[in-house]
Formats: C-alpha cells, sequence, structure tokens
C-alpha cells in the first residue's frame, strides 16, 4: 500500500498550462474508505487517485443539481487509469457507475475478463477485445456523438452501440466501485474528465498534458495533491495553474498566525516546502516581487527563506559579516552554493516572537527590500532570482543544511510585478489572487496538516469570523468537531458583512444545531441592524417549543417542529423568487413569507444570540454554518449527509473544525 513521503518523482510534475476562465460550481467529492492521493503513480501531475480493492476504495461524487445526468444529448467520460490486478472472466473492476440498481438506465463501465466493458439498461453493451496488463497506465474514453456510443482505448475503438437511451444519474455517483460500493477498480486513476459533449469522434491520440476545465466540462478531477491526502478537488476553471507543493516537514500550525488562524510552521531541522515547478519571471528586465509574512522562534546566523536560482535570507546579530540584514543572491546555477552575485540590506534588528512584513521587489535591474513597508535601500541586481529551476524551496537551503528557517512564515506572495514603489502600510488582510499572482500560499488548514496549497484565484474573499465560542471535539455532525456556545456567558460567533448580503435575491441560511439543555426564548441566528430590519432572524420559542422566522419587526413563519435535546438538526431559511420558507430537517413548516424587499445590513450574523441587544443567549453546538446566494431548496428535501462543499453560490461556509478548545473559525472559501 503506497502511503510514504512525497517522492522525487513529484518534482517532474506537469501542470494545466492552459487558460481556463470558465467557473462552474463545483461537485463535492468524499473519498470513502481510504482512497487518497497517491505519488508513487501517476500520468500527470505528479500524483493519481489509489484504489484498494479489496478495502473497497472509491469517491463519492455529489451530482447537484442533476448536473452529471447525460440525458439524450451527446457526452463523453474519460480518464487515465492503471490496475494492480485484472479481473477474470465473471469478475468485475468499477471505474465509474452512475447507477441506483443493476438495470437501471446509467452509465457504467470497468474491466471485466481482462478488458473494458461498457454496461447500462441491464446489459453489457460494448466488450472490449484488447487484453490489458497490469502495471501500464491506459487513456479510456466513452463517447457518445448523435446515437452511437463508442468506447475507446488509447484513442482506439473498442466497438460501439446503437444508442437511444436517455441516461440519468444517482445523486452520488461511483468513481471506482459500483453502485453497492463494491467490486471497485485496483490500482490508480488519473484526470477523470465528464463532458456534455463528443470530444472524439474517430480514432485519435489521447492528450499529452492535463485536462483543461471548458465550457462542456461538468467534472473535472486531477487527483494531485499531497501523498496520502483525501481530499480530492473538482477542478471548476481557475484564472492559472495551481502550483504543486509537497511538505517536508513543514507543517500547518494553528498556535501562530498573521491571518487565517494558522501558518507555516519550520522547526529549524531541514523543514521545508518544496516547490514542484519553479517560478519563472523571465529575464534580467523582468518586473516580480515576493513578500510574505514572517516570524522568528530564535534568531541565527542564516535563515533561509526562498532559494531558487535565486536566494532570500536574513542574518542574526553574531554574523561576523553583514549581521541583522536581509540579503539576496543569485547564482549561475541552480541551487549552488556559490552566489555571483548578492546584495545586502540593512539596519534590521529582528526580534522574535514578532510579525515582520518582508517584501523584495525588482524592476528593470533594481532591487528594493522593504521591512514592515519601510525601505531598506535599493541594489542593482539581475532577475535569476525566478528564472530557469525546476523547483524552489521555502524555508532552507536547497543544498547546505544548517541554514534553516526557525519559526512561522505566512502569506507568501510571488507576483510578476512590482508591488510597491515606496515606502506603504502592510496589508491588514490576507492577499488576493489577482492577474499578476504566480504563487499564493495562505498556511491555512487544520493544525498539523501538511497540506498546502496555492490559491489559484478559484476561491472567493474570505469572510472575517470572530465571537467568543469555541471548538469542541466532544460533539460533531461532520469533521469531528463543532462550535459550542454557552448562553452563561452569552458567548456567540459573529461575522463581518464582506460577502453576506443579499439586496433582493434569492438567498439560503442552513446550519446543523445540537441542544443540550431546554432552550427559554434563544436566538439562533441573527443578520439584522434593528429589531425592525428586513432582515432574518431565526428563533427559538420556549413557550411553544418550535422554531420561527422574525423579520420586518413580526414573527413571519412558524414551525411544528421542536428541536430536539441531544439531537443534530438541521435548519434552513430559503428566499426562492421573493417566497420565505423555513425547514427543519428537510421539511418545509408553517406558511410561505412572502417578501421581496433589500434585505442588506450593515453587519454581518451572529450565531447564538441577538445581533441588535445582544440579549437571548442560546446554550448548543453548532456545525456548518452555510450563507449562499441562491435558493438551494425549493420542496422538501434530504438534509446532506456529508460537509457542505464551497461553490459559486457560497457566501460562508463554517466547517467548525479545529483544535479542542480553540477559538479559531476560518470560512473555507473553496481555495483548498
Amino acid at each position: 500500500m503506497p502511503l510514504g513521503a512525497a517522492r522525487i518523482a513529484f518534482l517532474a510534475k506537469s501542470q494545466v498550462t492552459a487558460i481556463a476562465e470558465v467557473i462552474r460550481k463545483q461537485q463535492g467529492i468524499s473519498a470513502v474508505n481510504g482512497a487518497q492521493i497517491d505519488t508513487a503513480q501517476y500520468n500527470f501531475g505528479g500524483a493519481s487517485g489509489y484504489f484498494d480493492r479489496s478495502s473497497a476504495y472509491y469517491l463519492s461524487v455529489e451530482n447537484d443539481n442533476n448536473t452529471l445526468d447525460p440525458g439524450s444529448g451527446d457526452f463523453t467520460y474519460e480518464c487515465w487509469f492503471r490496475a494492480d490486478t485484472l479481473p477474470g472472466s465473471g469478475t468485475y473492476h468499477f471505474i465509474y457507475d452512475a447507477r441506483t440498481t443493476g438495470t437501471g438506465t446509467q452509465i457504467s463501465f470497468g474491466l471485466t475478463n481482462q478488458r473494458l466493458f461498457f454496461y447500462t439498461a441491464g446489459g453489457f453493451r460494448i466488450n472490449g477485445t484488447t487484453v490489458l496488463s497490469t502495471a501500464t497506465w491506459y487513456h479510456l474514453a466513452l463517447v457518445k456523438s448523435g446515437s452511437t456510443t463508442t468506447l475507446y482505448l488509447d484513442g482506439s475503438s473498442e466497438g460501439t452501440y446503437s444508442d437511444s437511451n436517455t441516461y440519468t444519474a444517482r445523486s452520488d455517483v461511483r468513481i471506482g466501485a459500483n453502485f453497492n460500493a463494491a467490486n471497485g477498480h485496483d490500482g490508480h486513476i488519473d484526470e477523470f474528465r465528464i463532458s456534455d459533449s463528443a470530444r472524439y469522434t474517430t480514432s485519435f491520440t489521447p492528450s499529452t498534458t492535463p485536462f483543461v476545465n471548458d465550457d462542456n466540462t461538468k467534472l473535472l478531477l486531477h487527483m494531485d495533491g499531497t501523498d496520502a491526502s483525501t481530499t480530492f478537488v473538482d477542478d471548476n476553471g481557475t484564472g492559472r495553474s495551481r502550483v504543486g507543493i509537497s511538505a517536508e516537514g513543514a507543517v500547518v500550525e494553528t498556535a501562530q498566525s498573521k491571518f487565517g488562524g494558522s501558518s507555516a510552521y519550520f522547526a529549524g531541522a531541514e523543514d521545508y516546502l518544496n516547490i514542484a515547478d519553479g517560478i519563472d519571471l523571465g529575464n534580467s528586465n523582468a518586473t516580480w516581487t515576493f513578500e510574505c509574512w514572517f516570524r522568528l522562534d530564535s534568531i541565527q546566523n542564516d535563515q533561509y527563506i526562498w532559494h531558487n536560482k535565486g536566494v532570500i535570507w536574513i542574518t542574526g546579530p553574531s554574523r561576523a559579516t553583514q549581521p541583522n540584514e536581509v540579503i539576496i543572491g543569485t547564482a549561475a546555477t541552480e541551487g549552488s552554493g556559490s552566489l555571483s552575485f548578492y546584495a545586502t540590506f540593512t539596519s534590521v534588528t529582528w526580534a522574535t516572537g514578532t510579525w515582520y512584513h518582508l517584501a523584495v521587489t525588482h524592476d528593470s535591474g533594481t532591487t528594493e527590500v522593504y521591512v514592515d513597508g519601510v525601505s531598506k535601500g535599493t541594489a542593482s541586481t539581475n532577475s535569476w532570482m525566478f528564472t530557469g529551476d525546476t523547483n524552489a524551496v521555502i524555508g532552507k537551503h536547497k543544498t547546505a543544511s544548517n541554514l534553516d528557517w526557525d519559526g512561522y512564515i505566512d502569506e507568501v506572495r510571488v507576483s510578476d510585478s512590482v508591488r510597491y514603489t515606496a515606502g506603504f502600510t502592510p496589508s491588514t488582510a490576507p492577499f488576493v489572487n489577482d492577474d499578476n499572482t504566480k504563487l499564493l500560499l495562505h498556511m491555512d488548514g487544520t493544525d498539523g496538516s501538511t497540506d498546502f496549497a496555492d490559491d489559484n484565484g478559484k476561491g472567493r474573499s474570505r469572510v472575517g469570523v470572530s465571537g467568543t465560542g469555541s471548538i469542541s471535539t466532544s460533539q460533531s455532525k461532520f469533521g469531528g468537531a463543532s462550535a459550542f456556545i454557552d448562553d452563561s456567558t452569552s458567548e456567540y460567533i459573529a461575522t463581518d458583512n464582506t460577502a453576506t448580503q443579499f439586496s433582493t435575491d434569492d438567498f439560503t441560511v442552513e446550519f446543523w444545531i445540537y441542544r443540550t439543555e431546554d432552550f427559554e426564548f434563544d436566538i439562533l441566528a441573527d443578520h439584522r441592524d434593528t429589531a425592525t430590519d428586513n432582515a432574518v432572524a431565526i428563533v427559538y420559542s420556549s413557550a411553544s417549543n418550535y422554531v420561527y422566522l422574525y423579520i420586518n419587526g413580526s414573527q413571519r413563519n412558524t414551525s411544528s417542529s421542536d428541536i430536539p435535546v441531544n439531537t443534530w438538526t438541521h435548519i434552513a431559511v430559503v428566499r426562492s423568487s421573493g417566497d420565505i420558507k423555513l425547514y427543519v430537517n428537510g421539511t418545509a413548516e408553517g406558511t410561505t413569507y412572502t417578501n421581496s424587499n433589500n434585505f442588506s445590513t450593515t453587519n454581518g450574523w451572529y450565531f447564538g444570540k441577538n445581533r441588535t441587544s445582544g440579549t437571548s443567549p442560546t446554550t448548543a453546538y453548532y456545525d456548518e454554518i452555510r450563507v449562499s446566494n441562491t435558493a438551494r431548496y425549493t420542496a422538501g428535501f434530504t438534509p446532506s449527509t456529508t460537509p457542505f462543499q464551497n461553490d459559486a453560490n457560497t457566501l460562508l461556509l463554517l466547517h467548525m473544525d479545529g483544535t479542542d478548545g480553540s477559538t479559531t473559525f476560518v470560512d473555507d472559501n473553496g481555495v483548498y
């Protein structure tokens, strides 16, 4: 079973080089029974998905709003696969299955008798002719064009089917197993794509680069990430390719952060982050900016922040030459410890336990260094800092020892522009990906995680979250933790108003709640500025033991459902075309209240007490709080059995995961 640390092969990963500006709603992906990223085998991207048939590994893919239903139109299902074992006659290894029953008119395909098959509507419709081999990467494509469906292996037809079916798909299609979560693939899968068009109508040569999201893509899984990770992300379009990052000893640490509740921690023992693709910003006339926030645990003679072909490091007070300086340099060859040029920038007396902002800019041969927005001087330099290398590292020298970072680094950004030309005040918020960003690391995540992701602009701006509640691992609906709010101390969770305004649009506000004692008159969620605002307050009344909505100064919608003690209950408020409904565990409660007025307020949300007066607190656990600018439910529904996924309609998403007792709540803005 391949599980080890990220391998050298990861350094050779190839990236999506085309530009894909399409942004569609992401499909949620859940890894089941141990399905995981594996860097030991891949066709592109330095990793692939690993599936162990004996342990029933598979991916469950959310079919949100039936967007993965093929209907009667053209389609293409394709992927690269590699088998560790092959099935004999009468045995089946499913690569994909969208069926709900064995006879359903849905798409399923995989391997049997050491060959490919396509199965639907209760029968085998195409049986491949080519005998496959283990430990070999193959490209598979199932394509419907007009009334003919063709199964391709490495671009050659394995057979056709006269196809007049109208296809549906289950609510959670399976990759790597059948509809019963059994008879799965045994090996690896890479670059899985579903399209609503016929991408191939005759024999073809499979792509030699990763697929790119476009207008016809309904699902795209690159299967990339950190070795053994169980995070699989649907690529729904991006402004640039994501740079590959692997952690070599460095971890996410929530004890210290400049922004986002965590940072990258380097223990000074050759811990580092490897940037697999390097960063190439052009020749000596190139413009660029490197910047980050850092916090030192100790001050050494030499501590490296960045090393590509060029280097950036700081020196301590006891260094014999160039003490208390920022030094940048370049080498004639990659990773060389012998610099052909370097420049020093003085007058920096470092202190431990202090966050510093460092920025290095380069413009037409002149480099300038800023510490906390104050210029430390200029020097004539070349631009080899960001040219020509196969990889770069953060936190150490590429080849030498005892030059390691000891402390924390947050918000690393590399840009192909000069961000600062004079003294400035460093940003008080996390950086945002834009057209000039080439690398952006927020260093956010779960404490101890080794997953570091380049923010390539898929996500929205992160909403600020504060309050006096805390993370608790005593109860959770998903993820092993939730937020606990205690009415005895008037605790609550608050968000800023960055992105939770509805105007006259549709919206959905939803969360899971678990109460541990009898409620009185409790405010569960409140978005009002004043008691009479056109804004939502979700209230529990102990007099009648029900939930209701308070909008525009009056009670508007009363449920008949209690919120039981010691039970997780799903609450949702939805406005659809002016009609506002309250749902408890997916059941529409009471009458529909009609209000199409402007619902914008000057403040964000309070969860756990009255926003306008600070009264009516509650004692409960909250999990999976999501605010959306769309009507996610327009009739009765079954609440999700998996955590919510950030998508194009998400304004706020709080998973409430983290370390027990933590008071840090992070909005999942879809970057990771």
